[in-house]
């Protein structure tokens, strides 16, 4: 029997990174594997529900054209052809008016002033060494005003609170620069929505004899000093494996393992956040794209007109990031955000006739400074342990692609 196939490994967490970890350890070789997962479908950050007549994410909405990591899964299992490019643009609703978050139409929009400064700034980005250390060591702010300037750095603070619910002045350099990718290049998403990747990723699994445990929550994983790895899960139930991938967020493994064991990762901040869905009778536009209001102007960080995906239906689709709000009711949040959209367009009458809120318990680690700074730290082996998540790298989907995928190398390349 080959050491592959002498294995039982368990993957607890099928957000992204779980799911690659699992594809990859199945794609080479492995027989014997269980996938844990304690929400009822798989996907992580990744969620796609159907919302009248349309398919909405509620999580990540798109990946980059030089996300080399997803679009390699995406060609193994032949999915290109569910993908489409992402056309027109994020807009910002700035000064009274539209500022598209794409720099060749950006600059169109800015004065002179503006111009120079996003010039520089995609000047700088590539020349950028982006293994350069040191750009882990001071926030994006930080960056900005020492090497490009201060007037348009309200364009990137925007990106960083819709893509990772932190601000310009708490996130590395080295992520924000890493985000502000979405300026330059191309987007595409799945027609049928993200979760068709990872739902794909999970069939996949499952045709290949993968133990897929949906709605099962592990409580528990105790590493013996023999040659077990146990894993407490559901109603109390135990079994045994060789080895364990971890892809949970940090500040949920640390209810999991000893704390002696996972040392200063208990230390990493997440940020939570709630995403509403409204139906609107009307369209407060004509032409449906997606507009970022900034959070000085709402009093929240994110508002997204969705109505493309309705077709030729003249009603109106927005998604909300709500955050700092959690303790609120849905019904709370669900009024307070008709209410400041209604005040945008006081010309305009807004009806809601649906909502739906959706919570996101610690859904992003603040990539800062000193989340860099433990990640030094950390060993992702322990014993027959093995970690992989967003964590460990940049707050992203590509990020946590890799992550598995290296999870997956290290176990294949130890003795069974």
């Amino acid at each position: 029997m080959s050491d592959k196939h002498s294995r039982k490994v368990a993957v607890i967490g099928a957000g992204v990174s779980g799911l690659s970890a699992s594809y990859h350890l199945v794609k080479n070789g492995l027989r014997d594997l269980t996938l844990f997962e304690k929400e009822q479908s798989v996907g992580g950050r990744i969620k796609t529900t159907r919302f009248g007549n349309a398919q909405v994410d509620v999580g990540a909405q798109f990946f980059l054209n030089n996300d080399s990591k997803i679009w390699s899964i995406v060609n193994e299992m032949n999915l290109r052809a569910d993908c489409e490019e992402i056309h027109g643009f994020l807009s910002v609703y700035e000064r009274e008016k539209l500022v598209p978050l794409d720099l060749k139409h950006a600059m169109m929009l800015t004065n002179n002033k503006e111009k120079l400064e996003l010039i520089k700034f995609a000047i700088s980005s590539l020349r950028i060494n982006h293994n350069d250390t040191r750009l882990k060591e001071k926030t994006f702010m930080q960056w900005y005003n020492e090497n490009i300037g201060s007037d348009m750095l309200w364009i990137f603070d925007s990106i960083f609170k819709s893509l990772s619910f932190s601000d310009a002045s708490e996130i590395s350099a080295a992520y924000g620069l890493l985000l502000s990718e979405v300026l330059m290049g191309k987007s595409f998403t799945f027609r049928e929505g993200m979760q068709r990747l990872t739902n794909s990723i999970k069939d996949y699994l499952g045709s290949n004899n993968t133990t897929i445990y949906d709605h099962q929550e592990v409580t528990r994983i105790e590493i013996d000093q023999d040659e077990h790895v146990g894993i407490t899960f559901g109603d109390e139930r135990t079994e045994q494996f060789s080895h364990v991938i971890s892809s949970v967020p940090s500040s949920v493994l640390s209810k999991l393992l000893d704390k002696n064991r996972i040392g200063n990762l208990s230390k990493i901040r997440y940020r939570s956040a709630k995403y509403v869905v409204l139906l609107a009778k009307n369209r407060l536009w004509d032409n449906p794209t997606d507009i970022l209001f900034d959070e000085r102007e709402v009093g929240f960080p994110l508002i997204v007109d969705e109505s493309s995906k309705l077709g030729k239906s003249k009603k109106a689709l927005f998604g909300v990031i709500v955050r700092g709000k959690e303790s609120q009711s849905d019904d709370w949040i669900v009024d307070t955000v008709s209410q400041r959209i209604s005040e945008l367009f006081p010309n305009k009458s807004l009806e809601i006739i649906n909502s739906k809120v959706f919570t996101w318990k610690d859904a992003m680690p603040i990539c800062n400074p000193a989340m860099h700074r433990i990640q030094e730290t950390v060993n992702p082996i322990m014993n027959r342990l093995y970690l992989c998540g967003d964590y460990l790298g940049y707050p992203a989907l590509n990020s946590a692609c890799e992550s598995g995928e290296l999870a997956a190398k290290r176990l294949l390349a130890t003795s069974p």
